[in-house]
């Protein structure tokens, strides 16, 4: 078996590159969102993004699909997850953004229970006064969050536009992926991912196929459940599939008096529902739903083009692991044009069916950021000496600067000129998980 530790040692300067979200790839007002989030609520601008992308995604759906050439498209579902440490406010950024995709849930449930109601009302009269029409209705979902797989392609298949799929805490999802199914469940994500026809086929109900399946999936995890949840998953390609955002820093979330700007948020509602409202199916030969192509201006077409077979000629004398986060990325680059210009065109800045250059290079700019951190997320699952990403920057930094042994009175000196206190610091070394007292008041640390 190859050997993963040694073959994957990230590239220190992509790494130390693009580890910010680049804010400009989004229109004026949703930066102006992403940054009174920041301000007004102490919502890292990072995970804010992650989740505007998502929301953007979902709200897209199945009714558009992006063309480079004939016969050759993309949807926009991605698999994102954020990174970070507990506290961090990973969560809240996808409550308050997706809060609109919810109450569009809310009253799609109230209208289903109305109808559930009626249903129940008529089956109870005779088959001679009861309502010929009358039919079982269905609550059609955009957001889950707890649910079996065949919950799951059961929404799918009553569901064309798409749906999203948010856990908060992802490990739990990861773990029941293979609950069910010995294993059908992981390459029915894989699928879903790859945008493949769903057939579902379950002995004591009838056969489920759904044409052209949208799900996207996000959720949160720290850095150390991420390690144990994703080593040895290189065989299937999940890790490759998945976009991670892991900042290099988070401040600590403290609060303060400042207000949001409560028209920003309003604004984005009204754009996401303007999204729901305004993007309808084309309609295909046989009178069902297709998505409806946007085009990509000539400049635009012939940038992308360029820009694959420059990273493809990189990739060609790249370890295999790197090959595969490079191909994965390439399917992003189209995904992203067609969020992106659909952010573009919902705010009035471009045409609806024709992608321009602009929107081109802002897609290029997000792709190569998501491969900056996914070369740093494959550092922290195979290194060896990860256990330090679980730790806040400052005691990393102070971790990494003690000589080994020392003497504890050195090590308060060292953390407090990182502004940790002495009390902080004395717990710290105390953790035998990073620290070994080796006698009286000299430590050794645990980690090289």
């Amino acid at each position: 078996m190859l050997d993963i530790v040694n073959l994957i040692q990230p590239k220190k300067e992509a790494i130390k590159e693009g580890l910010s979200f680049p804010l400009e790839i989004y229109p004026e007002l949703i930066q102006n969102y992403i940054n009174e989030m920041e301000i007004g609520l102490g919502y890292p601008s990072d995970y804010t993004s992650a989740a505007i992308l998502y929301a953007l995604s979902i709200a897209i759906g199945n009714t558009r699909r992006i063309e480079l050439k004939q016969d050759f498209t993309s949807g926009a579902n991605i698999f994102l997850i954020t990174i970070g440490r507990p506290g961090a406010n990973k969560s809240r950024p996808f409550k308050k953004v997706l809060s609109p995709i919810s109450d569009i849930d809310y009253k799609n449930y109230m209208e289903y229970k109305k109808e559930l109601l009626y249903y129940e009302t008529e089956k109870a009269k005779s088959n001679e006064d009861r309502d010929p029409d009358l039919k079982k209705p269905e609550c059609i979902n955009y957001l889950l969050n707890d649910f079996t797989t065949e919950v799951l392609a059961h929404q799918l298949s009553i569901n064309k536009r798409g749906l999203g799929v948010f856990v908060d805490e992802i490990l739990g999802w990861l773990k029941n992926i293979n609950r069910y199914s010995s294993g059908s469940s992981e390459e029915m994500y894989l699928s879903l991912w790859s945008g493949m026809d769903l057939k579902v086929n379950r002995m004591s109900k009838e056969q489920l196929n759904v044409k052209n399946p949208f799900a996207s999936i996000a959720g949160t995890i720290q850095p150390m459940k991420l390690k144990n949840a994703f080593k040895g998953k290189e065989e299937n390609g999940l890790t490759d599939r998945i976009l991670f955002i892991y900042p290099e820093e988070i401040k600590a979330n403290t609060w303060n008096e400042e207000n949001i700007d409560i028209s920003l948020h309003d604004d984005w509602c009204n754009m996401l529902g303007d999204l729901y409202r305004k993007l309808d199916f084309g309609i295909d030969r046989f009178g069902g739903n297709e998505p409806q192509l946007v085009k990509m201006s000539t400049d635009a077409r012939k940038r992308v083009i360029q820009w694959q077979n420059d990273n493809e000629s990189k990739l060609i004398n790249d370890d295999e692991e790197s090959q595969s986060i490079g191909a994965k990325m390439q399917d992003y680059l189209l995904r992203f044009c067609l969020i992106l210009h659909v952010s573009e065109w919902i705010n009035g800045n471009a045409d609806e069916f024709l992608m321009s250059l602009d929107t081109a290079e802002k897609a290029i700019k997000l792709t190569e950021y998501f491969t900056a951190q996914a070369l740093k997320v494959r550092d922290l699952i195979y290194s060896n000496t990860d256990s330090l990403s679980s730790l806040s920057k400052d005691k990393q930094d102070l971790y990494n600067e003690l000589p080994s042994p020392f003497q504890l009175s050195d090590g308060i000196l060292h953390a407090e000129k990182k502004g940790i206190s002495k009390s902080t610091a004395k717990r710290f070394f105390n953790s035998e998980k990073y620290f070994s007292k080796m006698s009286h008041g000299i430590y050794q640390k645990v980690l090289n």
